[in-house]
């Protein structure tokens, strides 16, 4: 009978202790305005990937965990 090995218990990421998350989170919607008021908008691929980032590992957006044996 072989024995049962469970994963090490998750430890969740602090993303939001970040100085670069903090940053991003207080003036990311500053400099997209401003962008756009001086005619030169961010592509939306790049706000997307910075909005992308502010969610990532942030439970309240869902997570999953997957272990294979």
């Amino acid at each position: 009978m072989q024995a049962v090995t469970f994963p090490p218990p998750y430890e969740a990421r602090r993303p939001t202790d970040s100085i670069l998350y903090q940053t991003l989170a207080e003036f990311l919607s500053t400099f997209v305005a401003e962008r756009e008021r001086e005619l030169c908008p961010l592509p939306a691929y790049v706000r997307d990937e910075l909005e992308a980032y502010l969610r990532c590992g942030i439970h309240h957006y869902g997570f999953l965990r997957v272990c294979c044996p």
